[in-house]
């Protein structure tokens, strides 16, 4: 398979501007890591944007700060020209985990619409029954998270970061926990299921695969500080599938980012 052709994604207003963002913690002790500096990134709206980078780049306190639930000590996150906060607490920010963090007394229905509650509005049954189907989980509504596979854990979570309809989905390591073909089957699931929607997403991995799978522009990160040493587009076209990775394209393409990160990672 060739690389497409087709036009890129759209130099449209930002809808996510990270500005030179740093951001340094405190240890025990007194000692300081500096987990960020000077980080910049644009995402176009509708657009796919992966993360990879070796452990400790920052790559997950970079989520953080751009769903406002940490703050960078410089620089600045804005959504639409808003702030996260803002965008979070207006529901039109949806984020999920490596964890689904489902509560396990409530079934894959009242899961889902926990953030209806949260935002004190009413549940829409027309959008639930939408975003069931995106998902593929008509016929569980009614089952409890101990009662599904693990993917079909992930699944409710991504449906409960979905149900407000929100403009920017952020992934921090969501099929992680999976084995291996599972975790291909859920890529494929979330590429679907971003094609149906297009949110602008932010996708967090340390796969390369998952990464040129799933995204319009792969973000490379070093260490010591985190910072991102280069961003690379991903020429294939879409929908995408699992062929394409036995591609000679493919590979070039993998073994690239794979000196990119071992380079990075060294510096």
């Amino acid at each position: 398979m060739e690389p497409s052709t087709s036009e890129p994604v759209s130099a449209e207003p930002a809808g996510l501007s990270i500005d030179g963002i740093s951001r340094t913690f405190l240890l025990k002790g007194g000692s300081k890591v500096r987990a960020l500096e000077g980080v910049s990134l644009e995402a176009p709206l509708g657009s796919f944007t992966a993360l990879i980078g070796p452990s400790g780049c920052g790559k997950s306190t970079l989520l953080r700060l751009i769903a406002g639930l940490d703050q960078p000590d410089e620089g600045s996150v804005t959504i639409a020209g808003r702030s996260p906060d803002e965008v979070r607490r207006s529901g039109e920010l949806g984020v999920v985990f490596q964890d689904p963090a489902l509560l396990p007394w409530r079934t894959v229905v009242t899961n889902i619409t926990l953030p209806f509650q949260v935002l004190k509005r009413p549940v829409d049954d027309t959008v639930v029954a939408e975003v069931l189907r995106l998902v593929g989980l008509d016929g569980f509504e009614e089952a409890y998270p101990a009662q599904l596979s693990g993917g079909m854990r992930q699944r409710v979570a991504i449906a409960r970061a979905l149900i407000t309809q929100p403009k920017v989905l952020l992934l921090d390591e969501p099929f992680g926990a999976l084995d291996e073909i599972l975790r291909r089957t859920m890529n494929m699931e979330l590429q679907r299921i971003w094609n149906e929607y297009r949110p602008t997403t932010i996708l967090v991995t340390h796969s390369i695969d998952e990464a040129m799978l799933l995204a319009d522009r792969v973000a490379v990160m070093a260490v010591n500080p985190g910072r991102i040493t280069q961003l690379v587009d991903v020429p294939f076209g879409r929908p995408r599938n699992v062929a394409m990775t036995k591609t000679e394209a493919f590979h070039t393409m993998w073994d690239s980012l794979a000196q990119s990160l071992h380079g990075g990672g060294q510096e």
